[in-house]
């Protein structure tokens, strides 16, 4: 069960490349990924990160700093999902949006969830929108196994497909790189991608924080969470980046996430 919070603050400064400002309208995510970093992030127990609580007041105080602050571009969210399963009672994103708009702010949204496809109003309503669907892997088994509160990949699919035909810029968050793919996968993926509508891919690393690698071998099967560990140890991760900007290469514009910060 959702719990009912408050918060003093609505806005805070954003240290990420491209975003001025954060937004969490919610603290813990009920998405539950087993890679997650904003616990140890946060200094929060694992544990207690499903746990959510809604800042109820939060269009309120948001209400009152649009007025005051500079405007800049708005991450949603940066530390949970702002359209976790509690958005769906609480609309405290939806409220929050056209705050944001009408006060010349820019709106760069961030999801796990096909929720999202209710705001297409909101969404489509100005040109300093973006949305990012955040897609790791296609495998419906693996993406179960690590993300189990979190819509299907094929959902989140159809929303890049959906919020594109609406006009919408949507890209798609391909992050963290899970260390289960081959080179020889990530064409299908660029291709699956871009033939959705997304006019950007965003790729990033897993970051291994504490309780991840517990986290996966407990998720896993031995196989496969062997695989993962061997190749966490290893060069994977150059060769693998480079190998997705080959795939990219002449399709669709690819970013690489955190670029000159070394990774949240």
């Amino acid at each position: 069960m959702t719990r009912r919070g408050w918060c003093r603050t609505a806005l805070s400064p954003s240290h990420l490349p491209g975003l001025d400002y954060s937004l969490n309208p919610y603290k813990g995510c009920a998405h539950n990924c087993v890679y997650c970093y904003a616990p140890p992030l946060l200094h929060m127990d694992r544990n207690r990160w499903p746990d959510v609580e809604a800042r109820i007041n939060i269009p309120q105080v948001l209400r009152r700093e649009v007025k005051v602050k500079k405007p800049g571009i708005v991450g949603l969210s940066t530390v949970t999902d702002p359209y976790q399963p509690a958005e769906k009672k609480f609309e405290l994103t939806r409220k929050c949006l056209p705050l944001l708009l009408k006060r010349g702010f820019s709106a760069n949204v961030q999801t796990k969830s096909d929720l999202v496809l209710r705001d297409r109003d909101l969404l489509g309503s100005s040109d300093r929108v973006a949305v990012g669907i955040t897609i790791t892997t296609l495998d419906e088994d693996l993406s179960n196994a690590l993300e189990p509160g979190a819509p299907p990949p094929h959902r989140r699919l159809q929303a890049v497909k959906a919020l594109a035909e609406a006009g919408i810029y949507t890209y798609v968050f391909w992050g963290p790189l899970l260390p289960s793919l081959d080179e020889e996968s990530l064409p299908a993926y660029v291709e699956a991608f871009a033939s959705h509508g997304a006019r950007e891919i965003m790729v990033d690393m897993l970051h291994v924080k504490p309780g991840v690698t517990a986290g996966l071998s407990a998720v896993l099967p031995p196989d496969r969470a062997a695989l993962f560990e061997q190749r966490l140890r290893g060069d994977y991760y150059p060769r693998i980046l480079e190998a997705v900007e080959r795939a990219c290469r002449g399709r669709i514009p690819l970013t690489r996430a955190f670029a000159d910060r070394g990774g949240p």
